[in-house]
């Protein structure tokens, strides 16, 4: 091969580049050849051996096949993706963005956003619109097969000013477009995006919605905003209002959305004209997974062991088959129509309207009773499952993309209050102490043990061009969220000699929420229309929550605890057993038209 290219080189003053040993112990078969093109000389000269080549830098190098495969491989573009804003975080529909060092350009779509395919390297990129100054960026560096996020914010052009370009370099410009909005903002706001969520340990809303400044939470579901309680306050999810999920309040449960679904959330402290109305402290807003510049798919799964609840007796009464998918198997369900109130007032013995069988056969209609009684479970380490996954599409005069996210949870812990005093367990001030070691005498505590299951799906799909924009958001949660509380101990109306009274609570809660939303934006010249229809509902059902007052059975086998069933004059009783259930629906459609012009030279 040594001798070959040697005489190529004599005819064709062409350059080889090679390592002297890959053509010294190759042979090839001679041949005469005249006219023909270099390419086709080559591949039959190398043909069935492990030597590649290619044309670089105005020379042909030659180069093993298996140690370069890299070198061989055709290129891939990079992108450059991002939105072009004002100085009041405004999109700027129109704008052109041109690649200096090639000349290639684009301009942004109705929503100021925009792409450039290009090869990898080192680019300037010049953005430019009317009645703003030309700002050029630097150093933007495009990888191969890799999309980088730029975007830029363009100043208002003083009329004194004849032409002025502003140099600035890539990340300068993208530290100046994260804060244009938030600094020019006529309402006090705070926010935290997906990348710091992904950061912390928090699995929903609620949990980190007390990490923004001015914002706290109750019980990690409900929002305070600078000390005005939850139901002051407004939630909204893709620019639609939130349905409240309680039966009593106005008030929205932040924990049943999961952190992987959501792109950011801002919290608005003061309200403007374009707000929602119908809020005193805070306005929520909550987005979801917005159309992806680049393809990505991930998986993740994750285990949480907590100090002093895993591994530990987890009490609770009779579950059921389906409480780790969040849905009821039925064994909740015992609430029939047309119930008969019995009570001591209509019912005596003797009396044929109200007969034992008839109470009998209704008590066979209710059932469930074999789901009452303390079992004793293990508390399992929690676990959680995150998949998620995106596609962008470039089509001719288009772009089409979606986002996809399922996310399951569960986790189980346990509350230990060492000390209780409340209701009937309240002493008013009579409590004893032993002299020696003052450790109060029959002193109350509690447990509460937290069972919460979780999931959340998400499909946001979207297509845009120069002119307009359409997408259409899907988010769908579900929460089984089950507390049992245990107390037991002595009170003022609790408790006897030596034995202390036992009252257990247990609340399933199952909740469900569905937001449906499309909207739409198109430019025509300098008119601006926006449109939106959403749907949400939420199903808050409280399933058999039981109340029940144990009272101590003395035996010489020992004490037991019985359930003891009230008179029916007071709700809850001594054994009550209730199902609570809200649902609400909403539709809601806004639509906006804007025309842009120009005020004096």
């Amino acid at each position: 091969l040594s001798v070959a290219l040697a005489q190529m080189r004599s005819k064709t003053n062409i350059r080889f580049a090679y390592d002297p040993s890959l053509a010294k112990n190759l042979s090839v078969k001679a041949a005469d050849y005249h006219g023909e093109k270099l390419k086709n000389i080559l591949d039959q000269l190398l043909a069935n051996s492990n030597v590649a080549f290619k044309e670089q830098g105005g020379a042909v190098v030659l180069f093993p096949k298996t140690s370069d495969y890299e070198s061989r491989r055709p290129q891939q573009p990079g992108r450059i993706a991002g939105k072009i804003i004002d100085d009041r975080g405004e999109p700027l529909p129109g704008a052109n963005i041109k690649i200096v060092q090639t000349g290639q350009g684009t301009q942004t779509n109705v929503d100021g956003t925009y792409t450039v395919n290009i090869p990898a390297g080192t680019y300037t990129l010049e953005v430019s619109y009317i009645s703003f100054q030309t700002k050029r960026i630097t150093d933007v560096t495009v990888r191969e097969g890799k999309t980088i996020d730029l975007n830029v914010v363009l100043k208002a052009m003083a009329n004194s000013l004849d032409q002025v370009v502003v140099t600035g370099t890539f990340k300068t410009e993208s530290i100046n477009a994260l804060y244009a909005r938030q600094k020019n903002d006529a309402v006090v706001s705070n926010g935290i995006s997906r990348e710091q969520m992904a950061a912390l340990p928090d699995k929903n809303i609620g949990e980190t919605l007390k990490r923004i400044a001015g914002v706290s939470t109750t019980d990690n579901r409900r929002v305070v905003v600078r000390g005005i309680a939850e139901r002051y306050n407004l939630a909204m999810m893709d620019g639609a209002v939130l349905p409240s999920t309680d039966v009593q309040v106005r008030d929205f449960e932040f924990d049943i959305i999961p952190n992987n679904l959501v792109d950011n959330v801002v919290v608005s402290k003061t309200a403007t004209p374009d707000m929602s109305f119908g809020f005193g402290g805070g306005l929520v807003q909550v987005n979801t997974m917005a159309i992806p510049t680049q393809d990505f798919m991930s998986f993740s799964v994750g285990s949480k062991y907590i100090n002093g609840s895993t591994g530990k007796e987890f009490l609770g009464y009779q579950r059921g088959k389906n409480d780790y998918f969040g849905f009821d198997d039925g064994n909740r369900k015992h609430f029939p129509k047309d119930l008969t109130f019995f009570t001591q007032a209509n019912y005596t013995p003797g009396n044929t309207t109200f007969t034992p069988e008839k109470i009998a056969a209704q008590n066979k209609r209710i059932g469930g009773t074999e789901r009452l009684g303390t079992r004793i479970y293990q508390t399992a380490p929690g676990q959680n499952y995150q998949f998620s996954m995106g596609r962008s599409y470039g089509l001719k005069q288009s772009r089409f993309g979606f986002v996809g996210s399922l996310s399951y949870r569960n986790e189980q812990s346990i509350d230990d209050i060492g000390h209780f005093e409340r209701g009937d367990f309240n002493k008013n001030g009579e409590n004893f102490y032993d002299p020696t070691t003052m450790v109060e005498l029959r002193q109350s505590s509690a447990k509460q043990y937290n069972f919460n299951t979780s999931l959340g799906a998400l499909v946001n799909l979207g297509w845009n061009t120069k002119n307009h924009k359409l997408t259409v958001r899907n988010f769908y949660s579900r929460v089984f969220a089950n507390q049992f509380f245990r107390v037991s101990g002595w009170g003022e109306n609790a408790g006897s000699d030596q034995n202390s009274a036992l009252n257990e609570y247990d609340r399933p809660k199952f909740i469900s929420l569905l937001q449906n939303r499309i909207t739409g934006e198109h430019s025509i010249g300098r008119l601006k229309f926006e449109w939106g229809v959403g749907r949400n509902n939420v199903n808050n059902h409280e399933q058999d929550a039981v109340d029940a007052i144990l009272g101590p059975n003395v035996t010489l086998n020992g004490t037991s605890y019985q359930y003891g069933p009230g008179n029916g004059a007071a709700n809850p009783g001594p054994l009550s057993r209730s199902s609570y259930q809200y649902v609400e629906t909403n539709w809601a459609a806004d639509a906006a038209l804007s025309y842009k012009f120009k005020v004096g030279k």
